[in-house]
């Protein structure tokens, strides 16, 4: 996947020092058409040619490395617990060679000042604290069949303050008073008190459109920043037999569009989770080490301790960082999940991931924290044809645990696109279900997903069709230490294998093929409103809004784990034809839902927002059973007894309907209200 960016790249000068190549400069052959470009918030058109979705170049201003010794670049702050933060920095050099001694760690100290007021002259931030430093490598030169060089990252600085008030401007800089300090900074505390912005992106990567992306969503001056995984795309660039590429992918990995440093502004904390691009599998079967060592995180948030790569994900019995919530009091509990467990059965006795949930689920307190947001990269819920039911085998063991606790928003990337569903639970419409959201439009260098990929572009034609929706569980596993793909069988899709549909599901609500970013504003405890906005409209054009309003004690009882609607019923043993009443599929919503309007789209996105699809009355909890019921007996009766018996019935069905309609949650997608 190297042949697009790194056969342009020339090294023009190295420095031999013994031990590592330290790279003076790199050329790219298409300099001058990057010169020309230029890199200050590009959006879709303007830069829709040939670097629409290429990697910023490493001596772009924006990726190369400003500074010099040991002075701290690669800042970030992630939001730990209630008042307290974890800032991260790197100091020093990444290397590239052969037989490379990494840096020590505690060489350097680990050392933030911050308060509340920027000094002036002389003067000092009154408060410090102190962390600890960290260093990971990728070892291939020693090992056989591996001919190219290893790498080892400079030192990554992780240093918590505590005793943070709420809803503050904290200036802070990092660094050693040896060596040298960074220029002062600035971040706004998480507020206790409502309204609350939650930013999401995900997919991001590091070209024009990221800058555009990332500059537009910060704009909106959100209280937390949401990255739903794949980062930077650093293992796009692979070190097997071109030493090159692997230079690329240093720059890549150290670069500070990977870390959003700098950001003009008071900038929100940042919590992340880990996409298929940081898993990054060594020979000795490691993964997500640059991510563990780099992007420590809550799994833990009352404990102020860190995991870092010296215990990698999947050694050890260790999870490390790729699971882990943010607690934000009076406002949201905002849990963070893993879609790549290697060598874990979801669901299994094994599912480390799993049992953890379950404790955060029954710690929420609603009247404490009475939003409830979910995330993980891999989406359950996808009319992409490549994707879809591509996390079957997680939804199925998660899902019943998600629609129990009535989480409210459930958010995901992967997909290169935008999407929105209607409230649903086991691919079906349902009124007490999840709202779930695909922003996977960042501005990665893959660019964006084929329009002609959705479900009902490919069904249209039979080869296609063909390839798209295969019979039961496929087999094929990629990469292999990724889950395994489960495809369900569900009853009221069509033939002959009943796995997939070939049109667009009722649950679909809106799509979108463009690079852009969205933001959750919640109001109060009840009232939140979603809006995405692509990077081509302009920082303050909405392109799709949903406004959710929450009634809890409604929906409480709708999915209880001993009848929950989550479990898939197991295929038939003639597909062709499936025996009646094994689905366990939820109620469809009322037919008097209306259809769904949202601000039309431009060419790449999806002309149809779909209605609303009619329904029918939803089934009783139990019937009784034919077989033993007595024989009816006939009775003959007057026309007019007839027709007065079924107005009765249809006016106490609307009525019943209707107190029905009042007590569930209610939804509105643009300037509509749909009550469902």
């Amino acid at each position: 996947m190297c042949s697009r960016d790194c056969r342009d790249m020339r090294i023009t000068s190295t420095e031999n020092e013994g031990r590592a190549l330290k790279v003076i400069a790199v050329s790219d052959t298409q300099s001058s058409e990057h010169e020309s470009q230029g890199y200050t918030l590009k959006t879709d058109a303007a830069v829709a040619g040939p670097f629409a979705t290429r990697d910023l170049p490493p001596f772009s201003m924006m990726t190369a490395k400003m500074v010099t010794g040991l002075t701290p670049e690669q800042l970030s702050v992630t939001y730990w617990a209630p008042g307290a933060y974890l800032i991260s920095w790197a100091t020093g050099d990444a290397q590239v060679g052969i037989g490379l001694t990494p840096p020590k760690a505690d060489a350097v100290q680990s050392v933030v000042e911050f308060g509340y007021a920027m000094p002036s002259g002389n003067e000092t931030l009154p408060n410090e604290a102190t962390g600890a430093g960290y260093t990971y490598e990728y070892v291939f030169s020693s090992l056989p069949g591996f001919n190219f060089p290893d790498y080892t990252s400079p030192v990554i600085h992780h240093t918590f303050i505590t005793g943070v008030e709420a809803g503050k401007t904290v200036f802070y800089r990092v660094g050693d008073p040896r060596y040298g300090w960074s220029d002062i900074h600035n971040f706004t505390s998480t507020p206790d008190a409502f309204p609350f912005a939650i930013t999401v992106i995900a997919d991001s990567g590091q070209t024009p459109n990221t800058s555009a992306v990332v500059q537009g969503a910060l704009a909106r001056n959100a209280n937390m920043l949401l990255n739903v995984g794949d980062l930077v795309y650093a293992d796009t660039f692979s070190a097997y037999g071109q030493e090159v590429c692997w230079l690329r992918k240093l720059f890549n990995a150290n670069s500070k569009a990977y870390h959003l440093d700098p950001i003009p502004g008071p900038c929100p904390a940042e919590p992340k989770v880990a996409g298929n691009h940081e898993i990054e599998l060594q020979p000795d079967n490691r993964t997500f080490t640059a991510y563990n060592t780099r992007y420590p995180q809550p799994q833990n948030p009352g404990s102020f301790q860190i995991n870092t790569s010296a215990v990698p994900a999947n050694v050890n019995g260790s999870d490390n960082n790729l699971y882990s919530a943010a607690v934000v009091p009076g406002i949201a509990s905002v849990i963070m999940l893993s879609s790549f467990q290697p060598n874990v059965t979801f669901g299994g006795a094994d599912d480390r991931q799993l049992g953890w949930l379950k404790q955060q689920l029954a710690a929420v307190d609603r009247s404490k924290t009475p939003w409830l947001i979910v995330n993980f990269h891999v989406p359950f819920y996808s009319t992409d044809a490549g994707t879809y039911k591509i996390l079957d085998c997680m939804r199925l063991a998660y899902e019943p645990l998600l629609l129990e606790a009535q989480v409210d928003v459930v958010f995901n990337g992967h997909v290169h696109a935008y999407e929105r569903t209607y409230p649903v639970a086991n691919f079906s419409r349902n009124d007490c279900g999840i709202v779930h959201i695909v922003v996977g439009c960042a501005g990665n260098d893959e660019g964006l997903s084929n329009v002609e990929g959705w479900i009902n572009q490919v069904a249209s034609n039979s080869s296609g069709a063909a390839a798209y929706c295969t019979k039961g569980p496929q087999t094929r596993k990629w990469p292999n230490y990724q889950p395994q793909k489960c495809l369900t069988f569900q009853e009221d899709l069509p033939g002959p294998y009943h796995y997939c549909p070939f049109e667009m599901p009722s649950w679909a609500a809106y799509r979108d093929t463009s690079f852009g970013s969205g933001t959750l504003t919640l109001h109060n405890s009840t009232t939140a409103t979603w809006e995405f906005y692509r990077t081509q409209d302009g920082a303050n054009t909405v392109a799709d809004r949903m406004t959710l309003t929450r009634t809890p004690d409604k929906c409480k009882d709708a999915f209880k784990a001993a009848g929950s609607p989550a479990s898939s019923p197991q295929p038939p043993s003639s597909p062709a034809s499936p025996s009646s009443g094994s689905s366990s599929t939820p109620s469809s919503p009322s037919s008097a839902s209306p259809s769904v309007s949202s601000p039309p789209g431009p060419d790449n996105s999806d002309p149809t927002n779909l209605p609303a699809p009619a329904s029918s009355p939803a089934a009783p909890a139990s019937s009784p059973s034919l077989a033993s019921a007595p024989a009816p007996q006939s009775v003959a009766l007057p026309a007019a007894a007839l027709l007065v018996a079924a107005l009765l019935l249809a006016t106490l069905l609307l009525a019943s309907e209707a107190l029905r309609r009042l007590q569930l949650l209610s939804i509105s997608y643009a300037s509509d209200v749909v009550v469902v």
